[in-house]
């Protein structure tokens, strides 16, 4: 799957696993959404999905084999829904979690997500953009944060990119 992007699940799809090594090496995928129903994920199914910067599991999913995302490396963020701790394991990037319940676990304080997708990092008392985790195919690059100017520090997740009126600079 040399130049697969994009996977849109049907929301009433009768799928109930995604099967051991399903998506293996397919290294441009983007974005899948795994609809509730789902049941098992199995190992390896993402194993180097190279491009993917965010998944969520649903609330559905019993299984979920070893090594299913590892060598994710642009994976910045996991929202699970199921009651299974999911290992993401060996993707080199900082993971935001959020859990069944909403709640976002960050790897230290210095972290923020905002709520359109965008992942910060704070750098004494100035802020870094570090990702783009949702699953648009355009996005606008943010000014700011809560009023305070930026740096884009890394790209990861972002394929099209709107640059903003006002936006000053565009760092190494």
């Amino acid at each position: 799957c040399t130049m697969l992007k994009k996977v849109k699940v049907a929301d009433n799809s009768a799928l109930k696993k995604i099967e051991k090594s399903a998506f293996n090496e397919c290294r441009t995928l983007l974005y899948i959404n795994i609809p509730e129903g789902v049941t098992e994920i199995g190992e390896r199914a993402f194993y180097y999905c190279t491009s993917m910067t965010n998944i969520t599991i649903p609330s559905t999913v019993k299984t979920v084999g070893r090594e299913t995302f590892y060598f994710c490396i642009s994976l910045c963020k996991v929202t699970n829904k199921s009651d299974r701790s999911v290992s993401v394991g060996n993707t080199g990037n900082i993971i935001v979690t959020v859990d069944k319940d909403g709640n976002v676990n960050y790897p230290s304080k210095n972290w923020i997500l905002t709520d359109d997708d965008f992942l910060f990092r704070s750098y004494d008392g100035e802020y870094g953009l570090i990702a783009y985790v949702g699953s648009k195919e355009t996005v606008t690059l943010p000014r700011d944060y809560n009023g305070k100017p930026c740096n884009i520090v890394s790209g990861k997740g972002m394929r099209k990119v709107i640059i903003p009126e006002g936006l000053t600079s565009i760092r190494e």
